[in-house]
Parts: C-alpha cells; sequence; structure tokens
C-alpha cells in the first residue's frame, strides 16, 4: 500500500520504495536476459525511449516497422505508423522504413498456411537490403498488430524475425502496450510465451489498470549504452580525488571538466590541462580542450559508446590526474 505521504510518480528522478518493487516483479517476469527496467507515462512514450535507445545502442538510426502497425501517437511512433489514418502531412518520417505485414488471413503474398514458407518474415531482410545501408537500429513489432485489426502472425515468424534483425545489428522491440499484462490469455509477457528473442519490450494500457504508466524492459546491454550518467558519475568521482578538477558540468554526451589551480581563486589550469591531454594521448584516449585559456577538457564521445570504453576512458583519466599529481 502506499502511503499518503508517500510520492507517486513514474519518473525515476525521485525513488521510492514501490517503484523499485514493481521493477523487481517486471523483470522477474520478463524472458532470461532482460533484466533492466525504465518507467514512463504512455505506451508512445515507452516505445519513444526503446527505439531511441536502440539508436543510442547500435549507432545507427533507421527503424523498421510493418505496413499495418501502430506504436503510439509521438514524433518517432507516428513516424513508424503503418495507418494512412494515423498519418498526418506534416509527419517526419526519415530513418524510418516498412516491411510486408505478417497477415496469415490476407497473405500479401497469396500464400495460405499449407503453402506458407515465412515469405513475410524473409521480406524483412529484403526490406533492409534494398530500402537500408545494411545496417538498423531497430526493428519494431506488436506480438498481435491490435490498431491493424488483432493481426496474429504465426509463431514461427517471430523467430525467424529476430535472427534477420540480429543478423543486420539491429534490436528487437517487442511493443506490448496492448498485449502485455496477460492480456493475451496466457504468461503476462506474449514475448516470453512466444519465446520471442526480444532486447526490448514496452508496455502501458493494461499493465496500468487505468493508471497513467509505461515501462520499458531491456537487456542490460541496451540500458548501459545510455552512457552520459555513467560519464558523469565518473568524473564526479575524479573530482572527489583530485583538487585540480573544480568543476564538472555538461549534459548527456556533452561534458566539460575544469581544470583549475586552486578551488578557492579558481586560477586557470591551463598548463595542466594541456599536459592532461598529453598524458592521456600517450594512453590511447584522445580529448579535446575548450575554454577562453583552454583549461576545460571537452568529453563529447560518439553515441555508440558502450561499458567497456567508458571504464576505460575513466581509468586513463585517472592514471593522468595520478601523472600530474607526482609531477607536482
Amino acid at each position: 500500500m502506499i502511503q499518503e505521504d508517500q510520492i507517486q510518480h513514474t519518473s525515476l528522478l525521485y525513488l521510492s520504495q514501490p517503484v523499485a518493487e514493481l521493477a523487481e516483479k517486471l523483470v522477474a517476469e520478463a524472458p532470461e536476459g532482460i533484466d533492466r527496467t525504465s518507467f514512463t507515462n504512455s505506451g508512445s512514450e515507452a516505445n519513444e525511449l526503446a527505439i531511441l535507445a536502440s539508436r543510442q545502442s547500435t549507432g545507427e538510426n533507421i527503424v523498421v516497422s510493418l505496413r499495418h502497425g501502430y506504436h503510439g501517437g509521438t514524433s518517432a511512433t507516428l513516424a513508424s505508423c503503418g495507418h494512412h489514418t494515423w498519418r498526418f502531412r506534416s509527419q517526419p518520417v526519415a530513418s524510418t522504413v516498412s516491411a510486408l505485414e505478417p497477415n496469415c488471413y490476407r497473405c500479401p503474398f497469396g500464400q495460405t498456411q499449407s503453402s506458407c514458407n515465412l515469405e513475410c518474415a524473409k521480406n524483412v531482410e529484403t526490406t533492409i537490403q534494398t530500402t537500408t545501408h545494411g545496417e538498423i537500429a531497430a526493428f519494431i513489432a506488436e506480438p498481435v498488430m491490435g490498431v491493424g485489426g488483432f493481426i496474429s502472425p504465426p509463431r514461427e515468424y517471430f523467430s525467424e524475425v529476430a535472427k534477420i534483425v540480429h543478423n543486420y545489428g539491429g534490436k528487437y522491440i517487442s511493443d506490448e502496450v496492448q498485449t502485455g499484462a496477460g492480456r493475451g490469455g496466457g504468461q503476462f509477457l506474449m514475448t516470453k510465451e512466444l519465446g520471442i528473442d526480444a532486447d526490448l519490450i514496452t508496455m502501458a494500457k493494461g499493465f496500468g489498470n487505468g493508471a497513467a504508466i509505461g515501462a520499458v524492459l531491456m537487456k542490460s546491454e541496451v540500458a548501459d549504452s545510455m552512457k552520459g550518467q555513467l560519464l558523469m558519475e565518473g568524473f564526479q568521482d575524479l573530482m572527489r580525488d583530485f583538487s585540480l578538477i573544480g568543476d564538472v558540468r555538461g549534459r548527456g554526451l556533452l561534458i566539460g571538466i575544469e581544470l583549475v589551480k586552486d578551488r578557492k581563486t579558481k586560477a586557470y589550469a591551463s598548463e595542466e590541462a594541456a599536459l592532461f591531454m598529453d598524458y592521456c594521448k600517450d594512453q590511447g584516449l584522445l580529448l579535446g580542450k575548450g575554454g577562453l585559456f583552454g583549461n576545460v577538457v571537452r568529453i563529447a564521445p560518439p553515441l555508440n559508446i558502450n561499458s567497456e570504453e567508458v571504464k576505460f576512458m575513466l581509468s586513463v583519466m585517472r592514471k593522468s590526474f595520478e601523472m600530474l599529481e607526482r609531477r607536482g
């Protein structure tokens, strides 16, 4: 029970016990390998976050969706919408492509269930080969296509498509905004019931039972790609250990570390900044600098930086600060 004096909020800005408990329960219901949870206010936001995380994780932009699919009413989700009735003249559609729908009743390939050779699944690969540069960020699909008329693809479709998506470097997003929370009649998540090798699962609607809440379940490798906070925390640890660092500031993957000779006077440590960059360079880490007096180390890594590269960066920078200290 949530007490009257407890915060109820889907944001992770303020953590609370119910949020932690819910995250643990969701992960327990998820397929093996899905071990991270983030909460949103809606299904549209959940799919936006899933697409963003996939693009961040892969370093690619293109999202493959399905004709007749629907994933929300926000910018990225509408760009992947497979219905003209939900599109708008001003709707951006860059970096999205559509594969043919897996509709057994109205098969776009003219097949029947007895003659089916999973042409619809193979069309995902054809779509990637002919409308992208050969690498994608994600494929997004519902286990049962809701707005499209509750189209239920054959079970074999999902495993075949997951292999294709992963072969082209993409992440598989299983949109369970409508099907999740047991609405499929079996397990809590149809992704798990159907054995879909998904990297991210989105939820809302029945999950909140009327409350404005959504969620994204994802693999650690995807969650860990959102590295801005990890970098910032690492730099703040360095600041606690080295008085040469006067300030750590920035957002996301744009971070500045201002070096000063004295934290009280804030005297510019321009020479030290240059030496620090040389020490880092000698260990294989190239950094930039800025500020009027060249005393701000500028960190702006590529969007596809991974956790191992962050650890390497922090390790090299720590050794370089230690070298500066020994130099006196």
